[in-house]
């Protein structure tokens, strides 16, 4: 039995495209969530305005989980916890 490789890379390839993360519903407001939260704005604040004034359906849970992915929070996150440890990390 001879296996086409090339038809099979075609697919697997078809497949993979199918699969990458789209982007998320929350990254045209990023710069109004981010800006919100770096201000001390409560994300429940921040999740009503999404909802009410750009009618945009997401959780809080959705929106706290993208907050904490996003890089600028991520770094602050690390800081906090080497201030609160005094002990730096190896970079």
């Amino acid at each position: 039995m001879k296996i086409d490789a090339d038809r099979l890379l075609k697919e697997a390839r078809a497949l993979a495209e199918q699969k990458r993360r789209r982007e998320s519903k929350l990254t045209p407001y990023r710069d109004f969530i981010i800006n919100a939260v770096k201000e001390g704005i409560p994300l429940t604040t921040v999740h009503t305005i999404l909802k009410t004034q750009c009618q945009l359906e997401v959780s809080y849970n959705n929106l706290r989980g993208w907050i904490h992915r996003q890089p600028e929070f991520r770094k602050s996150a690390e800081a906090d916890d080497t201030a609160r440890s005094g002990v730096m990390l190896s970079e």
